[in-house]
């Protein structure tokens, strides 16, 4: 949600993969940052699995159990970004990062969706270049927050 106000778009479609508890959600992103002096370039795909635990919400009238309500998410992402100085490659970098989740999607205004989540996971920096090493950070806290259409 937040990349619509840092130059950057992240997509994602989710789907029951055995109803009425588990499904998977998938997602492509696209950002542009830096500064008056560095461009930085980065896409990343992420997938998740999840478990939802009640399938209903207390606020939306769906009929029968659906992806709402609290779950306990799996998530696995990746990421790939490229720092430039004009025309000039200063850096390259290539991520990959494991974590749980805890969530709660509420539906609204029809179908309207608001999904907060908060995690935990580990984080994978790598070199392709391989001038630095490679590093591995827990992330004590990983904030997510989705707003999209259920249809």
């Amino acid at each position: 949600m937040l990349s619509l106000l840092s130059s950057g778009v992240t997509l994602q479609y989710e789907r029951f993969i055995l109803p009425p508890r588990l499904s998977l959600a998938g997602s492509v992103g696209y950002r542009r940052s830096g500064g008056s002096q560095f461009d930085v370039v980065e896409g990343s795909l992420g997938t998740e699995g999840r478990l939802w635990i009640l399938g209903k919400d207390g606020v939306s009238r769906f009929d029968e159990r659906g992806m709402v309500g609290p779950f306990v998410g799996f998530r696995f992402d990746f990421g790939m970004a490229s720092v430039s100085e004009g025309a000039r490659t200063v850096g390259k970098s290539v991520r990959f990062a494991e974590s749980i989740h805890l969530g709660a999607r509420v539906a609204f205004a029809g179908r309207v969706e608001l999904t907060p989540s908060v995690g935990i996971g580990l984080r994978h920096e790598i070199d392709p270049d391989g001038r630095l090493s490679a590093w591995t950070r827990l992330e004590v806290i990983r904030f997510g927050m989705t707003v999209g259409v259920m249809f």
